[in-house]
């Protein structure tokens, strides 16, 4: 019988155990769980964060799976990259090309940015302004390593769209085959009203100002995992009992979801160990 933890960057994870994890199941993760832990595997959609976790070397000997990553020969470069019309301070972010012969362009088109700056513009806003509302946008020149040299794998293009963590949940099941999926990190709400994530005021992330992240996707997204693998048992892991607050709210979507417990932090080794029998 085999177990995976899919661990989210919700804060309710905080005080779990990942190396504990890792010693009763394979462990999923997203995004810049990199930073703090090394996962079975690391699922990243957005194009700021692939940059990011690319260039730290993490993927060289650990596996990632990246969307729209697509490596193009460096002779390329000048006719994709160096020759758009439009350039922004702090617009395009590279890392080092060292030895490399490809590379992967992520991120806003110029094309569009050009229109937005235009369209400021037209509009009467002040330099200081339009630059700051660019400042939001990028796109990412990511120097690789050829095919094989790393250990980056492709997210089906199915999922466009989808977030990160719904991703980890099918792409460990079509590796690992599990019985149980434990979904750690998935808040899908926040007790203050704010952005709930343990990465918030970090690079490739909101700013803990910033008002929470709506959770239509993600409730959306994950039941149709639960419906689409009905021969899998989910365990949603809540910080505390139902009800506390919206980060252990009842989500009235899964109602009907047979193969969907909830859990609490406290009680998941039992889950582990003893499962349906709870």
């Amino acid at each position: 019988m085999s177990k995976v933890f899919i661990i989210g960057n919700g804060e309710s994870r905080k005080k779990v155990d990942l190396m504990q994890l890792n010693m009763m199941g394979k462990v999923y993760g997203c995004n810049a769980l990199y930073r703090d832990f090394t996962p079975d595997a690391l699922i990243v959609v957005d194009g700021g964060m692939q940059h990011e976790v690319y260039t730290s070397g993490y993927p060289i000997k650990n596996k990632c799976y990246f969307r729209s990553w697509t490596r193009l020969p460096g002779i390329m470069f000048d006719t994709i990259v160096g020759s758009t019309e439009f350039e922004h301070e702090g617009w395009t972010i590279f890392n080092k090309r060292e030895d490399r012969n490809s590379f992967v362009f992520n991120g806003t088109d110029p094309n569009q940015m050009k229109r937005q700056h235009d369209h400021y513009t037209s509009m009467g806003y002040d330099q200081k302004t339009i630059d700051e509302l660019l400042s939001k946008h990028h796109r990412w020149i990511t120097w690789c390593e050829e095919y094989g040299d790393d250990e980056v794998y492709l997210i089906s293009e199915e999922y466009s769209g989808w977030s990160a963590g719904p991703i980890a949940v099918r792409t460990a099941i079509s590796n690992e085959n599990p019985t149980d999926i434990f979904l750690i990190g998935f808040d899908m709400g926040s007790s203050d009203g704010k952005v709930n994530n343990m990465y918030k005021d970090t690079d490739n992330y909101l700013s803990s100002d910033a008002a929470v992240t709506p959770d239509t996707n993600w409730i959306q997204q994950h039941k149709q995992n639960f419906m689409d693998y009905p021969y899998v048992k989910f365990w949603k892991v809540n910080p505390a009992p139902l009800g506390t607050d919206d980060t252990c709210k009842f989500i009235e979507e899964w109602k009907d979801i047979e193969n969907l417990q909830y859990t609490e932090l406290k009680n998941l080794n039992s889950a582990v160990d003893f499962g349906w029998m709870m």
